[in-house]
């Protein structure tokens, strides 16, 4: 639907109620990093909260590589040097 206003409205108050939620705090870095009200800032905490609370390996890449995606301004080619070299989840 698009409206990420109202989303990061209800991803927060999912986060209010379950602070362990991961899908909430990925969905919200999502939208900070790409959709919405950027910024990355906040994205990159999301995704830190995200690799804080630990995922299973798949989900590790995932949030891995949108975490270095946001940390480089979305410069694919310096985004996949940091998962390369293993600094995107430091």
């Amino acid at each position: 639907m698009r409206n990420y206003k109202s989303a990061i409205t209800d991803l927060n108050k999912a986060i209010e109620i379950d602070p362990n939620y991961v899908t909430a705090f990925m969905n919200r870095g999502d939208i900070y990093n790409y959709y919405y009200a950027i910024d990355r800032q906040k994205s990159i905490a999301d995704y830190d909260r995200v690799i804080k609370l630990g995922v299973d390996k798949d989900q590790s890449k995932s949030v891995c590589g949108h975490k270095a995606m946001a940390e480089t301004n979305n410069m694919v080619p310096l985004a996949i040097l940091k998962l390369l070299t293993n600094t995107a989840c430091n």
